[in-house]
């Protein structure tokens, strides 16, 4: 399966993606309504102490509202950037069941 397809289906998981990217596109955008509200809730919460705190993240946020994007596509970008992550850690500790392996997650 390609890289885009990927991306797309795990960030449905989180309810994520904008339904035009899985069906035909329409001309207003509609966001997924499926997948886990609580998983979706604990990125938001994760994305905003981000901004609070993360000099990174900071720094992120003011060059995309540069280029144009609102904060709320920012935030979106940065929930999906975090989902990546956490999908990462999870199916990284799931692979080797066996050891006891630390995952920290990198700064957005």
């Amino acid at each position: 399966m390609e890289a885009r397809a990927k991306s797309i289906l795990r960030c449905a998981l989180w309810q994520l993606t904008p339904r035009c990217l899985l069906r035909t596109p329409t001309t207003a955008p509609s966001h997924n309504r499926g997948g886990d509200r609580q998983a979706n809730a604990a990125l938001y919460i994760i994305a905003i102490s981000r901004l609070r705190w993360d000099p990174a993240t900071k720094a992120y946020m003011r060059r995309r509202l540069a280029h144009g994007k609102t904060p709320k596509e920012v935030i979106r970008c940065l929930k999906r950037y975090i989902a990546r992550q956490v999908h990462r850690a999870i199916t990284t500790d799931l692979a080797t069941p066996n050891e006891p392996r630390t995952t920290q997650l990198a700064a957005a």
